[in-house]
């Protein structure tokens, strides 16, 4: 949701009360609980677009946005204003249109939004397939990043796009460079990091909220990926959280 002007206030379970005004954006998330509400004496002026699949769940398994940090302040709110405008005139011209154009549209609003944000973190991993005109290979990844918390097989997305599994794999690999079980494996650990290093859920929950089918197989896959166990890497990122903590408590 972006505030071009007025001001008002927002509230969510993680972040309490904040006042906003003009030239903020604000993101909202499903299952978290928020409300707001413009001044009586202000009023404010919004525009507000829903937004799902791969490049959302990537996003946010990778910390880029976060239900802990919902409102972003712009500096300058003018290329946000220009790339929304542009989709809702896209919109209001074709209203039944359900293109990869309106998809593109749609992360330029997203990208005047969080540019900083997401230029600052090196493990910000975007698939090609969010912008490359492969239908297939969208599809297929973002039927796979918003079905991050079920038991996925290759087999299962296979059937969902009622496609060949030789040709879904030769066009990954044509067009990715790696396997379709790799972009679920990759899919399971990014979940799984965030919720170890966001909750205190057991790490046996986690197990089946990431997907995997077992604690060994995510034993295996954060060993490769990071060198610890999942234990041992919620261990770290709680002591550098406490580090951090420290240091800026000094003076």
């Amino acid at each position: 949701m972006l505030l071009s002007s007025g001001r008002g206030v927002f509230e969510s379970k993680p972040t309490r009360q904040v006042k906003v005004k003009g030239s903020t954006a604000i993101l909202l998330f499903p299952d978290v609980w928020h409300r707001y509400a413009p001044a009586k004496e202000t009023g404010w002026s919004e525009k507000w677009v829903h937004f799902n699949g791969e490049l959302a769940h990537r996003l946010l398994e990778q910390g880029v946005i976060s239900p802990e940090k919902p409102v972003i302040p712009l500096t300058d709110s003018g290329p946000a204003e220009r790339a929304f405008q542009r989709l809702l005139e896209h919109v209001h011209r074709a209203p039944a249109e359900n293109s990869l154009l309106v998809s593109l549209m749609a992360m330029s609003v997203l990208t005047a939004v969080i540019g900083p944000a997401g230029q600052s973190s090196p493990e910000l991993k975007i698939s090609v397939a969010s912008t490359h005109t492969d239908s297939v290979i969208a599809t297929a990844c973002d039927y796979i990043w918003t079905r991050s918390h079920t038991i996925l097989s290759v087999g299962k997305v296979v059937a969902a796009l009622g496609i060949e599994r030789r040709t879904l794999e030769r066009r990954f690999s044509r067009k990715l460079g790696h396997t379709v079980l790799e972009e679920i494996i990759q899919c399971r650990f990014r979940r799984a990091e965030r919720l170890l290093s966001e909750t205190d859920l057991p790490i046996k929950t986690i197990v089946t909220l990431a997907g995997f089918g077992s604690l060994e197989n995510m034993r295996q896959v954060f060993v490769a990926e990071t060198g610890l166990s999942a234990a041992d890497y919620r261990k770290r990122q709680q002591l550098n959280r406490k580090r951090a903590k420290i240091l800026k408590l000094k003076p």
